[in-house]
C-alpha cells in the first residue's frame, strides 16, 4: 500500500511538473489569409496552418539590470559632457567678449598715440615730463603689439 501511495504521488509530481513545463513553452503557428497578410498566434485558427519552431531561453535578469545601468551610466556621462561643453561655450563666450573689449582699447590707444602732439608722463613730483620721439616710436610699437594680439582674426 506504501509503494502504490508513493508510486500514485510521483506521477502526480511528475504530471504537475511537466504541465509547468509545457506552460513556458508554446506553439507558435503561422498562415495566411485570404487577403496574402501572414499572422502568427498561439492557438490555431482556420486551415494551411505552419507550426513555428520559436527558441526562447529565459529572462536573465542580472544582464537586464547590468544592460540597464549601462544606459543610465551612458545618459548621465552624456548629460554630463553636455554640461562641460555648456560652460565651455559660456566661457569661449566670456572669453571673446573680453578680446573684443581689448581690441576696441587697443584701437583707441594706438588711434591716440598717432594723433597725440606731445605726450607726456607725470614725474615723481607730479609734474609732466614729456617724451622724447624715441619713446613714443617705443609706445607706439606696444599699441600696434596690442592692437594685433586683440584684434587678431582667427
Amino acid at each position: 500500500m506504501k509503494s502504490t501511495l508513493t508510486q500514485l504521488l510521483s506521477i502526480t509530481l511528475l504530471t504537475v511538473a511537466s504541465v509547468g513545463a509545457m506552460g513556458e513553452t508554446s506553439d507558435v503557428y503561422k498562415w495566411t489569409d485570404s487577403s496574402g497578410r501572414v499572422h502568427y498566434s498561439d492557438k490555431p485558427d482556420g486551415d494551411n496552418l505552419e507550426l513555428v519552431n520559436v527558441k526562447s531561453k529565459r529572462t536573465d535578469k542580472l544582464a537586464i539590470a547590468q544592460a540597464k545601468q549601462v544606459r543610465i551610466d551612458t545618459a548621465q556621462a552624456a548629460a554630463a559632457d553636455q554640461r562641460i561643453q555648456a560652460e565651455l561655450d559660456q566661457e569661449e563666450e566670456q572669453n571673446e567678449e573680453i578680446r573684443a573689449e581689448n581690441c576696441s582699447r587697443a584701437s583707441e590707444a594706438l588711434v591716440s598715440l598717432r594723433n597725440a602732439q606731445r605726450l607726456y608722463v607725470p614725474n615723481d613730483n607730479g609734474e609732466r615730463r614729456y617724451l622724447n620721439d624715441a619713446e613714443i616710436a617705443d609706445r607706439i610699437q606696444r599699441a600696434e603689439r596690442d592692437k594685433s594680439k586683440w584684434c587678431a582674426q582667427d
